[in-house]
């Protein structure tokens, strides 16, 4: 699976990594998936993160959305949104 991801909040290597590794780990929950673009920005002073996720799946694809203040939560949410719609994306097929 490739995982793109655009970097527009400064993060650090090893926060893009950690971003790459959680998405890596989503063809466990549905094995069509091709591939993973995410999108990270940061907003105003009080560095507001938002995340999109796209993930392309045979017909439309999901996208998840999710921002908050906390990166590290954040990611652990976005990938954990990601799962749900996978599994009931899975079971609808």
């Amino acid at each position: 699976m490739r995982v793109d991801i655009q970097n527009q909040a400064e993060l650090t290597k090893g926060q893009v990594n950690r971003i790459r590794n959680k998405m890596m780990k989503l063809p466990r929950y549905f094995k069509d998936l091709i591939y993973a673009e995410v999108k990270v920005s940061a907003e105003g002073n009080d560095r507001e993160y938002r995340m999109v996720a796209q993930l392309g799946v045979p017909g439309n694809d999901v996208i998840v959305r999710q921002k908050g203040q906390n990166l590290n939560q954040l990611i652990s949410s976005v990938q954990d949104a990601c799962k749900r719609q996978l599994k009931e994306l899975f079971q609808r097929n």
